[in-house]
């Protein structure tokens, strides 16, 4: 006769608008990148939150009533693109944030700007490791005549991994402080 194996289910965590602000505001430097998670679609991965653009969200369009939802244009996973509502909360916080800035244009948020356009990632960066990938890839197929890789998704990838290991560690830091709960980006 065979054992019965005990399956243990574990209730999914519910998080409350409350303890999701008390989060933002204990994680220095990263409260706007969950913010931006939390009030874009039904919860954002790191991958995309991370590289979001500030032409990404469709201003204009929301100009017209701003207590109402925005929309945001999102690079999703499987290199899909969709569109997804997002909180007037978070609007007029980037809206806010570029005003204070002094980045408007024709009262859009750096409409025509030649500067970098990423809310969390630094350009520069970017194209520093795109460099390194060049060389290497150069280098490869002189040695092992192997193919190039798409050297912008590499360089994409690799700030995604280091950006998430210091937002990943910081709300590991926080869960004693949130009743013990596990604290993970996407959820």
């Amino acid at each position: 006769m065979k054992r019965r194996e005990r399956v243990r289910i574990t209730k999914p965590q519910v998080w409350q608008e409350s303890d999701i602000l008390d989060i933002v505001s204990n994680v220095e430097d990263y409260g706007l990148l969950i913010e931006c998670a939390y009030y874009i679609g039904a919860g954002l991965r790191f991958s995309s939150a991370i590289m979001l653009k500030w032409d990404d969200f469709l201003w204009e369009d929301w100009l017209l009533d701003t207590s109402k939802m925005g929309k945001c244009d999102i690079h999703a996973k499987g290199n899909k693109n969709k569109n997804l509502m997002v909180n007037p909360i978070l609007m007029n916080k980037l809206y806010n944030i570029a005003k204070n800035n002094g980045k408007l244009f024709q009262n859009t948020p750096y409409k025509n700007s030649c500067e970098d356009l990423f809310l969390f990632v630094d350009i520069e960066s970017i194209e520093k490791l795109e460099d390194k990938y060049r060389k290497e890839n150069f280098n490869n197929m002189l040695d092992n005549d192997s193919y190039m890789i798409n050297i912008t998704d590499r360089a994409r990838y690799e700030i995604i991994r280091k950006a998430h290991y210091l937002v990943d560690y910081k709300l590991r830091k926080l869960a004693s402080r949130m009743h013990k709960k596990s604290i993970k980006f996407h959820s």
